[in-house]
């Protein structure tokens, strides 16, 4: 009996930790400013919403028999909504909300009791409380859903004109009754279509995967439905990098625990883990990017190394006699993937690989000759920055100096002294390699936001095994729709315009 209960209570856990959600990649923390911002663009469409309410016919019995028709509202005064952060969501609070309109009437008492006319509405301190949840579809994208509305008209002033309107003010009261019930149920109805319909549209172009080239994309599908405290609305997002290719190999490293921000002065934050840094090293190592063959063909014009035997003259006499004056070649690969560790105020790639160094013999018809195999092991202190343009904003890196250590793997070209060819290296490196690296840091990876929003007043902060994005926004309607910009190669050419902290 013990063991059968210890077998329930192992599958029971066994579930329970299969279950068990794994930490974002990035977190994306909406403010209460930010939300206060939101609401504050969202209120033409509300005020619009409201203003083209359609209400229902209404008819009935009440000593008399009588029709509304035609009722309307007409213009509306919407002081101010306040947005409240709770755990049943964002609740979207009006006060002293006035609202004007009109309605024709017709009743009949009787043969000689009957008449029509038109009714002017007036509604004054009228309240209204409308609560919105957000969560995740199937593709990731963030959905909005009504969790809850009221509309309560406290003071209605209704003005009969027309034939016999003292008699109409007999069922006044009916009316109000009628035009509470019926206002509040359409209008709350009409709130949850905008909601539905023009808020879930805006939302479908946040842009869950980001293509950054023919074969690599970063993933920012929501993982779990967004949760809202009593401070900030928190979304979590894969953020990962990952091939186009569907067969490619997955990271093998899980993503770091995302740190609580206690920062709240900005509109919105983007904290990135480490992680997601990571698996773009990863998926770039993984794509063969990390290799590059160097020979004096591929050699940039800036670069000032004589890429000849003469190189390594001095420091490998015999190579040199050898093979006097003889053009070499360089076949560069990285062994695993960099990997960048981020502290407070510093973010630190380190890396390892081979340098393969070779010779075109012209005494035997140009051909290549291995020469010698050097270990090579790294870091550099990545300087972390924003480029933006307009409707983009980018987190780059950018590469300044390599700190190496060298070893020598093998030598078919006698002994080479290990400390003396590090100074070769690392020339080579500060033209060849750091170019290299800047090549993709100096791109970055693009801030995920929806069309027609715009980041400004943006910092970066480097934290323990993050990064951290504080931004304002502004918002353009007429920017909806508009293609966000692609962060091409001639990035490299603007890095004045990084913001460094």
């Amino acid at each position: 009996m013990e063991i059968n209960y210890l077998l329930v209570c192992t599958a029971i856990i066994s579930i329970i930790a299969s279950g068990t959600a794994v930490n974002p990649g990035a977190r994306i923390e909406i403010t209460q400013n930010g939300l206060n911002y939101m609401i504050k663009q969202g209120l033409p469409y509300l005020k619009s919403s409201l203003n083209s309410l359609a209400l229902p016919d209404i008819s009935g019995h009440d000593e008399c028999d009588y029709s509304l028709t035609n009722m309307h509202i007409g213009d509306i005064d919407l002081p101010s909504i306040e947005g409240i952060i709770g755990s049943d969501g964002l609740t979207l609070k009006g006060e002293g909300i006035g609202l004007s309109g009109g309605v024709d009437y017709s009743y009949k008492c009787s043969f000689l009791f009957h008449g029509s006319g038109n009714v002017d509405l007036g509604v004054t301190d009228a309240s209204l409380s409308f609560t919105i949840l957000v969560d995740k579809d199937d593709s990731g994208h963030p959905v909005l859903k009504p969790n809850g509305c009221s509309l309560d008209l406290t003071n209605i002033d209704i003005k009969f004109h027309g034939s016999l309107s003292w008699l109409a003010n007999l069922f006044k009261g009916t009316i109000k009754d009628k035009l509470k019930s019926y206002a509040s149920d359409n209008a709350c109805s009409k709130l949850s279509d905008l909601i539905q319909k023009k808020g879930n549209s805006f939302l479908q172009d946040f842009q869950t995967q980001m293509k950054i080239d023919d074969i690599v994309q970063i993933d920012y599908s929501l993982i779990n439905n967004p949760v809202f405290t009593n401070q900030e609305l928190q979304v979590d997002v894969k953020g990962e990098f990952i091939s186009i290719n569907p067969n490619a190999a997955k990271p093998p490293f899980p993503p770091t625990t995302i740190s609580q921000v206690s920062e709240s002065s900005k509109m919105a934050y983007l904290v990135a883990s480490s992680y997601l840094a990571n698996t773009a090293a990863f998926v770039i190592h993984e794509e063969g990017y990390l290799q590059y063959n160097v020979t004096p063909n591929t050699l940039h014009d800036k670069i000032k190394i004589p890429f000849t035997t003469v190189l390594f003259q001095d420091l490998i006499p015999a190579f040199y006699n050898k093979y006097p004056d003889m053009n070499i070649t360089l076949n560069m690969y990285a062994t695993s993937p960099p990997f960048l560790k981020v502290t407070p105020g510093e973010a630190r790639l380190q890396g390892s690989g081979v340098i393969e160094v070779a010779v075109y013999d012209t005494n035997c018809d140009n051909a290549v000759v291995h020469a010698f195999s050097l270990e090579v092991d790294g870091s550099t202190e990545v300087k972390v920055g924003l480029y933006q343009t307009a409707g983009a904003t980018n987190v780059t890196g950018e590469v300044e100096s390599l700190d190496l250590e060298v070893t020598v793997q093998d030598t078919e070209v006698g002994t080479i002294n290990a400390t003396k060819i590090t100074n070769i290296i690392e020339k080579l490196g500060n033209q060849i390699i750091i170019p290299l690296l800047n090549k993709y840091a100096k791109v970055g990876w693009p801030v995920p936001v929806v069309y027609g929003v715009e980041l400004i007043n943006s910092e970066i902060v480097l934290g323990s095994e993050y990064i951290l994005v504080g931004t304002d926004v502004d918002y353009e309607p007429q920017q909806l729709g508009a293609v966000q910009e692609d962060m091409s190669e001639d990035v490299t050419q603007k890095v004045s315009h990084h913001v460094h902290f």
